[in-house]
């Protein structure tokens, strides 16, 4: 469904990034449904962390930080 609504490429060009393990994505989901997202993107011996968001209606039950925590935790595990 998702490739149907992105001709562009974009979806295919971000699976390719995540393959390759050049974006890692993290997410904090309840039925189904993501309430907020965040990714990493290493380059060498750094790691950027962006586009870490979250719901209004899911705001203030700490999703955020649970998500900031598992991408740096993913990073540092990469050293």
């Amino acid at each position: 469904m998702v490739r149907r609504m992105s001709a562009d490429g974009s979806v295919d060009r971000l699976a390719a990034r995540i393959r390759a393990g050049l974006t890692v994505l993290a997410a904090a989901v309840q039925d189904g449904t993501v309430l907020c997202a965040g990714q990493h993107q290493p380059v060498g011996d750094v790691t950027e962390l962006v586009g870490i968001g979250t719901l209004p209606t899911a705001r203030r039950r700490g999703l955020g930080l649970a998500v900031t925590a598992a991408l740096v935790a993913e990073a540092r595990g990469r050293g």
